[in-house]
């Protein structure tokens, strides 16, 4: 078949999708961190962070040493917020000239040399594997996104960690200005904020991630584009991001809405119409080989 055909061939499938429209900026599929935290919180990490870097300033601690176990957390900690940052900017992972870096840094980061008998001790270790259980399943979701578009997540949610579960008394002797009372609850304070924003983070992405209850649908589709019956309406021209699983992969395309009929009765299914003005060549690529194994097969069928 030639390109030409390729291009205008159409051929009815089952499979499922999920479409969402593209927002003021064209972005689909995704959410931001202002969306996520209130103005209030992120004045609050701010601040946290600032009076974080106060305590590592603290030349005593400094020169005994305690700074630079603390500091070894909050590093660690920051990756984990980067790797948030790159998701919530929906970045392709191909662009991530620094992310092997940034690993290979933190791979150093070990658990502090703290006596096993220490109360601390315990807090510190759970933190320390906290941390690295979100960078691995941030770095996973990253990596597995599709195109750098659309990003899933399966892990179940984690309560935050809390503090009286491990030392009773740490934010009043915080207050009362002991250091280490300090840095402990403000990297904990920290850590909870983020804790928080994974958390809806996973929920705003719940729908799109639990794939396998996406519904199996009819869908008119080609190389450049597709139709499907929808109640919703679409404007001439009103762009969307799709997202199809076939064959266990996922095809990811924006388009924009070139037809839709029956507006006035739009309680019942409208056909409507998408062309794609995004779609990667491997995407396109496969979407043929498809609808040529679709073919094949109902030609073989009858």
């Amino acid at each position: 078949m030639s390109a030409e055909k390729r291009q205008f061939f159409r051929f009815d499938v089952s499979l499922p999708y999920f479409i969402e429209p593209l927002d003021n900026k064209g972005c689909c599929f995704q959410v931001t961190r202002n969306q996520l935290l209130t103005t209030q919180e992120l004045k609050l990490i701010t601040l946290e962070t600032q009076q974080l870097n106060n305590l590592f300033e603290d030349s005593k601690h400094i020169q005994n040493g305690s700074v630079k176990i603390f500091e070894g957390l909050n590093h660690k900690l920051d990756f984990m917020v980067w790797l948030l940052d790159l998701i919530l900017e929906g970045v392709e992972h191909s662009k991530l000239t620094q992310l092997d870096d940034k690993k290979e840094q933190n791979h150093r980061i070990v658990l502090p040399e703290v006596k096993e008998s220490s109360k601390v001790f315990p807090l510190l270790k759970a933190y320390f594997i906290r941390v690295d259980e979100y960078i691995a399943e941030l770095i996973d979701v990253i990596e597995h996104s599709v195109r750098g578009n659309v990003f899933m997540y399966h892990k179940p949610l984690l309560k935050p960690l809390k503090l009286e579960n491990y030392i009773k008394g740490l934010p009043e002797l915080a207050k009362k200005g002991n250091w280490l009372a300090r840095v402990i609850t403000l990297l904990v304070s920290k850590l909870n904020h983020y804790e928080k924003l994974i958390i809806k983070l996973k929920q705003a992405y719940e729908k799109i991630s639990d794939y396998e209850k996406w519904p199996i649908e009819k869908v008119n589709l080609g190389e450049g584009g597709f139709a499907i019956f929808t109640s919703k309406t679409f404007g001439d021209a009103d762009k969307i991001c799709v997202l199809f699983r076939m064959d266990d992969e996922f095809v990811f395309a924006k388009a924009r809405c070139v037809y839709q009929s029956n507006k006035s009765k739009v309680k019942e299914p409208m056909r409507t119409a998408f062309e794609f003005e995004e779609i990667h060549s491997e995407d396109s690529a496969h979407i043929v080989r498809f609808l040529m194994a679709q073919e094949l097969a109902f030609r073989h069928k009858n």
